[in-house]
């Protein structure tokens, strides 16, 4: 995975959609149309919060500290 992240990265934005592009259509037959929508929960709803009304709330999780299934 932290090749493809490292490819992607360097890549133009077109080229990287098009690489994108590649790996729905192999590996995701799922579409946004697919997916249930569900309320958001508590835990949602204060991020929600936070982000309109906390303008320091850019808070962001360093790739390494990232968990791939």
């Amino acid at each position: 995975m932290e090749k493809i992240v490292g490819a992607v990265t360097v890549m133009s934005d077109a080229d990287a959609s098009e690489i994108w592009n590649i790996i729905l259509s192999k590996f995701s037959p799922v579409t946004w149309d697919d997916i249930e929508e569900v309320e958001p929960d508590d835990i949602d709803l204060q991020m929600l919060k936070a982000i309109e009304s906390d303008p320091d709330c850019h808070e962001f999780t360093k790739e390494s500290d990232i968990h791939w299934e």
